[in-house]
């Protein structure tokens, strides 16, 4: 289709001569064969000159009325053989004058190739570069130069500690939990708790995934949902899920919880405290002291 549209193109313009530059090279077999009908057939109505490269002496000597063999580098016109056939006739390619014009012109077009071929110098193998050895500083001088800019930016307190500890504080920690076994033992602990919530989601999606494929009803439901969550990272679940975990295990703690109650207590002290002088002060401009309790 795309050739018929770059042909369609081209005459539009109406050009006294056409320039085909191997059109129908990316075409396979079949295609290229009703190709080569339609562009005979526009030629029998427009008898335009038509100007064809190719390198496939069967399609030359069927399209062209004079095949022009070239020579190898520098390209010269080494022959002009003249190729007039019954394009109509259906069978032309089996017939001996056909067959024998074939024969001619790829006898011409060997001859050049073998030339060319014996023109070329010979190919040699070069060796390959030796590879120099690998600069061990310059491989890993971004990582450090991050390193560095990390420490600096917690120790200078461009950034917030609590966002970004320092870096040598991040190791000593790792380096502790290392030692006391606790890194090895969370570790296990988390992807044990990541095999299973994988495993759960897994077997639930897939259960709700049967139901929405064949009842209308659960997938006009859910479907709302999948479309909504689908597209979101999942990244983004992240703060919610730590959230709700911390929480969890807070309420499940009633150590944690009495300390959450008492601490909730202080917070409520220190906002009476710093509210009793607002209300003296008020109590005083209108002239009514009043007491707090």
């Amino acid at each position: 289709m795309k050739q018929r549209v770059a042909i369609a193109r081209t005459l539009a313009f109406d050009p006294r001569i056409l320039l085909m530059d191997e059109p129908f090279g990316a075409l396979d077999a079949q295609t290229r064969s009703l190709m080569q009908g339609e562009l005979l057939a526009i030629w029998e109505k427009t008898r335009k000159t038509v100007i064809f490269v190719t390198h496939d002496v069967h399609e030359a000597v069927y399209l062209a009325e004079r095949v022009a063999v070239m020579t190898a580098r520098p390209g010269r016109i080494k022959t002009i053989v003249d190729t007039a056939f019954d394009k109509a006739d259906p069978e032309v390619h089996r017939t001996k004058a056909f067959v024998d014009k074939v024969d001619e012109v790829w006898n011409l077009v060997r001859d050049e190739a073998v030339k060319a071929l014996e023109k070329r110098p010979a190919m040699t193998v070069a060796p390959a570069p030796k590879a120099a050895a690998p600069n061990i500083l310059v491989r890993y001088s971004p990582l450090l130069i991050l390193a560095l800019a990390w420490e600096a930016a917690s120790r200078f307190h461009l950034v917030s500690s609590l966002a970004l500890p320092p870096l040598t504080d991040v190791v000593q920690a790792w380096v502790e939990l290392l030692q006391s076994g606790e890194l090895v033992s969370n570790g296990l602990s988390s992807l044990y708790r990541a095999g299973a919530g994988l495993a759960l989601a897994i077997a639930v999606g897939s259960a709700l995934g049967i139901f929405m494929a064949i009842s209308r009803p659960v997938n006009a439901l859910l479907g709302p949902l999948v479309e909504l969550f689908y597209p979101m990272p999942k990244s983004a679940l992240i703060p919610v899920t730590v959230l709700w975990a911390r929480l969890r295990r807070r309420l499940e703690n009633p150590a944690d919880l009495s300390r959450l109650h008492a601490a909730g207590h202080d917070r409520r002290l220190q906002r009476g405290a710093r509210q009793r002088p607002a209300s003296h002060m008020v109590g005083a401009q209108h002239g009514r002291p009043r007491a707090c309790a």
